[in-house]
C-alpha cells in the first residue's frame, strides 16, 4: 500500500510537469513577456499566504489521523474551520498590501492578485487530501488533481485558440482549484469514514488549541520557504516591471523542471539510510555520502546540459521573443546543484532530528535572498534575481554548514561528492 501510494504521487508529478511545461510555454508565446510576468506575479504573490491559510496544519493533521483513526471526522472538522479562519486572515492581509501598494506594480497585476486570492478558499478543502494520504488512499487525491489539471488545460487551449484576454487564464486556474476541491469532497463523502456523532469529551477549541500549539513553527517555516523561493518574482516585478518577470519566469520554469528527481531518489533511499543510522553510524555516513555523490553528478549533468542547450530549449519552447531568458537560465540552472544538496540535507535533518537547524537555514536563506535581490536587481534586472537565487541557495544549503559543528561533516561530504570515485553505489565488501 505504501509503495502504491508513492507511485501514485510520482506518476502525478511526472504527468503534471510534462503537461505543465508545454501548456506554460504555449501560454508564454500567447501572452508575451509582460502578460506572462503579470500572471506569474499574481500566482507568486498569493502563494506567499498559503502557509498562513493552512496554519501549518497538514503535517499535524496527517499524524493525528494516523494515531486517532476513530476521531478522523472530528479532526477534519477542526482543521477545516481553522483553515477557513486562516483563509480569511490571508485575504485580509492581501487586501491590505494591495491597498498600501507595497510592491508598486501595475493595475493589471493587482487585479489578477485580487482574483487569484479566492483560490485560498478552495485550498481549504485540501484537508481531505491529507486524509487520503494518512489512510494510504492517495489515488483519490491524485484523481482530483489530474481531473482539475485536464479541465484547466483544455480551457487554456480554448482560450489561446480563441484569443481570450489574460484575465481568463486566472479563471482557468480557479477552475482547476475548484475541481480539485470538488473531487476531494466527492471522494471523501463516498469513501471516507464520516461520523456525525462525536465523543462528548472532544472539545473543538481544546483540539484547535492543541493543533495550533504544535503547528505554529510550521507556519513560520512555510513562510520562510515561500519567501525563499518566490520573493524574487515579487521584487523583480516591483523594481523592473512585468516584462522582466516574464522572461525570468520562462527561465525558472525550465530550471525547476528537474527538481522532482532528487525528491524521488531521496524518498526511495530514506528508509535504507534511516535503518543504517540505527545499526551502524559508519555505514549510515557512508550511505549518506554516496547519496550526495549520486545527486551531485546528476545535478552537474543537468546543469552542463542545460547551459549548453539553453538557447535551443528557450527558442523551441518560447520562440525568439524570450531570447533574453537564455542567460537567466544559464545562471539559474546552477542553483539546481544546491537544491539537490538541500534535499539530501533534509534527509540528514530528519535522521539526526535537526529540524530546528533546517528552519535556521531556510530563514537565513530567505534573508540573504531578499538582500541580494535588493542589491542586484537594480544593477542586472532579471539576471540579478538569478544571481541572488544562486548565491542564497549556496549559502543556505552549503556554506552555512561550516558554522554549525554537527553539520561540518555534511559540508565536507558535499564537496567531496564532486570527486568521481563515489559516484557509483558499489556494494560494500563484507568483512
Amino acid at each position: 500500500m505504501i509503495l502504491e501510494n508513492s507511485l501514485w504521487h510520482y506518476a502525478e508529478k511526472l504527468i503534471r510537469m510534462m503537461v505543465g511545461i508545454f501548456i506554460f510555454a504555449w501560454m508564454a508565446r500567447y501572452l508575451g513577456r509582460t502578460g506572462l510576468g503579470q500572471y506569474s506575479y499574481a500566482l507568486a504573490f498569493v502563494a506567499l499566504f498559503e502557509p498562513i491559510m493552512n496554519l501549518g496544519l497538514p503535517l499535524i493533521l496527517k499524524k493525528q489521523l494516523v494515531y486517532r483513526e476513530k476521531d478522523s471526522s472530528f479532526l477534519l472538522k477542526v482543521a477545516l474551520k481553522l483553515q477557513f479562519l486562516g483563509a480569511l486572515i490571508s485575504i485580509f492581509l492581501i487586501l491590505f498590501l494591495l491597498k498600501i501598494d507595497l510592491f508598486a506594480v501595475d493595475e493589471m497585476s493587482e487585479h489578477l492578485v485580487f482574483l487569484v486570492m479566492f483560490s485560498l478558499f478552495f485550498k481549504i478543502f485540501d484537508v481531505y487530501d491529507v486524509f487520503f494520504q494518512a489512510k494510504l488512499k492517495a489515488r483519490f487525491g491524485v484523481f482530483s488533481r489530474l481531473t482539475g489539471l485536464l479541465l484547466a488545460t483544455l480551457w487554456r487551449v480554448f482560450l489561446i485558440v480563441n484569443h481570450y484576454p489574460l484575465e481568463f487564464f486566472i479563471y482557468a486556474y480557479l477552475l482547476e482549484m475548484a475541481v480539485v476541491m470538488g473531487g476531494n469532497f466527492f471522494f471523501y463523502r463516498r469513501y471516507g469514514e464520516i461520523r456525525k456523532i462525536f465523543d462528548a469529551k472532544l472539545s473543538f477549541w481544546g483540539e484547535a488549541k492543541l493543533m495550533l500549539e504544535e503547528s505554529w513553527p510550521l507556519i513560520f517555516s512555510g513562510l520562510t520557504v515561500f519567501l525563499y523561493m518566490r520573493i524574487d518574482q515579487l521584487m523583480l516585478s516591483s523594481m523592473s516591471g512585468s516584462s522582466e518577470v516574464g522572461i525570468y519566469s520562462a527561465a525558472i520554469k525550465l530550471a525547476e523542471f528537474w527538481h522532482f528527481i532528487p525528491i524521488a531518489i531521496s524518498s526511495s533511499v530514506f528508509p535504507i539510510i534511516l535503518k543504517a543510522k540505527q545499526t551502524s553510524e559508519e555505514d549510515y555516513l557512508r550511505k549518506l555520502k554516496k547519496l550526495f555523490s549520486f545527486v551531485t553528478y546528476m545535478a552537474l549533468f543537468i546543469c552542463v546540459g542545460t547551459t549548453l542547450f539553453a538557447e535551443i530549449g528557450i527558442v523551441t519552447l518560447y520562440k525568439k521573443d524570450f531570447l533574453e531568458s537564455v542567460p537567466i537560465l544559464k545562471i539559474y540552472i546552477w542553483s539546481s546543484l544546491f537544491v539537490f544538496w538541500g534535499i539530501v540535507l533534509s534527509v540528514w535533518d530528519t535522521a539526526e532530528k535537526k529540524q530546528r537547524y533546517s528552519l535556521v537555514r531556510t530563514s537565513s536563506g530567505a534573508v540573504i535572498n531578499i538582500m541580494l535581490n535588493y542589491i542586484l536587481i537594480p544593477l542586472f534586472g532579471a539576471k540579478g534575481a538569478a544571481y541572488a537565487t544562486l548565491l542564497s541557495y549556496f549559502f543556505s544549503t552549503t556554506f552555512i554548514n561550516l558554522f554549525y559543528p554537527p553539520a561540518r561533516k555534511i559540508f565536507m561530504m558535499q564537496f567531496s561528492s564532486l570527486w568521481p570515485r563515489d559516484f557509483f553505489w558499489r556494494k560494500e565488501k563484507q568483512e
